[in-house]
């Protein structure tokens, strides 16, 4: 009962570092990169849905939201480090006391295989993330176009068709990181939303509801000045501010429903 007791404490303990570590650089990650973490509210959506008998979806995004899985979101993330820790110190009982890299590197491998072939797949629409949708674009369709370019195929860049919201110029966002986040924002499925801030910052949110309130977040937690939206689905809503005033807000209040924001 005590080794039993003893394994549960180490388990939960290293279980809750390695998440919180894992954590802490993705933040890093986002607020260097803007490239944003997973959604562990989507993580709870499909957990909540498998009491239904629904374990794969089309597209998690529009899966109906079930209550608190913001917080669920969280304990689900944290059991399942947990879960993993306790796979290691059962394979390796004495591994806290003398960690070696063989055990934990098996162990951190199964945490890469375990999302990348069950989760995401699950999660609908292409849940790789790397053909499509949000922030996959941004690595393959660079090397995509310099490849086209380099070969002399004819092609469409994304910065210069015809239609109007690709053809607006984005305000006051020289940063390559914001310019990153417009290409990515205008792969990501609706509803969808980038935002913009006074000193040069941005923020978006593809496939969520409430995408424009996720951008804004996202902007005011990299910047020190006021964020608006710059871009719903497939409207431009950000205007030029008018002399004296700030530009404090996003889309009309009247308008809300229609981005899916709530």
């Amino acid at each position: 009962m005590r080794a039993l007791r003893r394994w549960a404490v180490r388990s939960a303990l290293l279980g809750v570092g390695a998440t919180a570590t894992m954590d802490a650089g993705a933040e890093l990650v986002r607020r260097t990169t803007g490239v944003p973490p997973l959604d562990y509210r989507l993580l709870a959506r499909w957990i909540g849905h498998m009491r239904t008998g629904r374990f794969t979806h089309d597209n998690i995004a529009d899966a109906e939201p079930i209550r608190g899985e913001a917080k669920l979101g969280l304990v689900v993330h944290y059991s399942i480090g947990v879960s993993f820790a306790g796979l290691l110190l059962a394979w390796r009982p004495r591994w806290t006391e003398r960690p070696s890299l063989g055990p934990a590197m098996a162990i951190g491998l199964g945490t890469i295989i375990a999302p990348w072939f069950v989760m995401q797949p699950a999660f609908g629409k292409d849940g790789h993330y790397l053909f499509g949708d949000i922030v996959g674009v941004r690595y393959w369709l660079p090397t995509v176009e310099r490849f086209l370019a380099k070969h002399n195929v004819p092609f469409e860049r994304l910065d210069t068709p015809v239609f109007a919201l690709l053809r607006a110029k984005l305000p006051n966002v020289p940063s390559d990181s914001c310019k990153s986040l417009f290409r990515a924002f205008l792969e990501a499925p609706a509803p969808r939303a980038y935002a913009v801030s006074e000193d040069g910052r941005c923020g978006f949110a593809g496939a969520q509801k409430d995408a424009p309130a996720i951008a804004l977040r996202e902007c005011r937690a990299v910047s020190s000045g006021e964020c608006a939206l710059y871009a719903v689905d497939s409207e431009v809503v950000w205007k030029e501010p008018d002399p004296g005033l700030r530009q404090a807000s996003a889309k009309p209040a009247g308008q809300a429903s229609s981005t899916g924001s709530r």
